[in-house]
């Protein structure tokens, strides 16, 4: 059953980079972090039984910042180009179901069809609330961003209700 529904068209304020630099910077890399503590550590071994200290250096510009700069060139990049398409410029209207969240980008006159995606509330890692926006976060299978601007009073409402009730410990409240 549908509780309510937040429909608006995507502006390009929207997309709060502070908050995407944060999150590239520090964000969770569980995934790969004993790995390169792994490597880190055997190269600073390596450097201490080889006297050769600069290697401890060039180690943690290689497996540290390199990745976390080429990371942040990528995905402003993408976010610059996603700004210029059409595509991206489609309506959308995210619906609150009992269980789940439909995230649907609607139809225009040169994009005929609609895409639809579900995410169930059981996948949901955190809420992040902005000045700007408040944002579901599905991890690796995506995020739902409502911009504030398309909020009413009764939407309002309804999600700090959904919030209160179900993610209460996952809300990160961020003030970019």
């Amino acid at each position: 059953m549908k509780y309510f529904s937040v429909s608006f068209l995507p502006e390009k304020e929207d997309t709060n980079k502070k908050a995407i630099l944060i999150s590239i910077l520090f964000g969770d890399e569980k995934k790969n972090l004993p790995v390169k503590l792994f490597v880190l550590c055997s190269f600073i071994a390596f450097s201490f039984f080889m006297k050769q200290y600069e290697l401890i250096y060039y180690a943690f510009i290689s497996l540290i910042v390199i990745p976390k700069i080429a990371n942040i060139i990528t995905v402003f990049s993408q976010i610059k180009s996603s700004n210029k398409l059409l595509m991206m410029k489609r309506p959308i209207t995210v619906d609150f179901y009992g269980d789940h969240i439909v995230h649907i980008m609607g139809s225009t006159e040169r994009f005929k069809g609609s895409f639809e995606r579900h995410f169930p509330f059981s996948d949901v890692k955190a809420v992040i609330d902005s000045k700007l926006s408040l944002s579901f976060d599905f991890g690796e299978k995506g995020s739902v961003l409502i911009p504030k601007r398309a909020l009413n009073s009764e939407s309002i409402r309804m999600i700090n209700n959904l919030i209160e009730n179900l993610f209460k410990n996952k809300l990160v409240k961020v003030d970019i």
